[in-house]
């Protein structure tokens, strides 16, 4: 699977669950590096893993993005909707000041 040259692939946004939004617009950044989701989109990353490290994830956390950036780019999910993008923008994201 490669992104298509349709436009709107990969414009999916992510739906805030909690204060997750700095981690979700981290995702949609990395989403956006084309190399990275490149390498990603066609499983060149597979060969990349190390499951024998015992210091790692056994590869967990690199096939756990990859499932993501597979759903936002070619996936069913409904992503954020107008709703969701407006209730974010106005303080769906509520992180107290330090």
């Amino acid at each position: 699977m490669t992104p298509s040259r349709d436009p709107h692939w990969g414009r999916v946004g992510l739906n805030n669950l909690g204060n997750t939004c700095f981690m979700n617009s981290a995702l949609q950044c990395l989403s956006h590096s084309a190399p990275l989701t490149r390498h990603f989109l066609t499983n060149r990353y597979k060969s990349d893993l190390n499951s024998t490290n015992p210091l790692g994830t056994g590869g967990k956390l690199a096939q756990a993005y990859d499932a993501a950036i597979k759903e936002l780019w070619f996936g069913g999910g409904r992503g954020a909707d107008d709703d969701d993008r407006n209730r974010n923008m106005y303080g769906g994201c509520s992180v107290s000041p330090t």
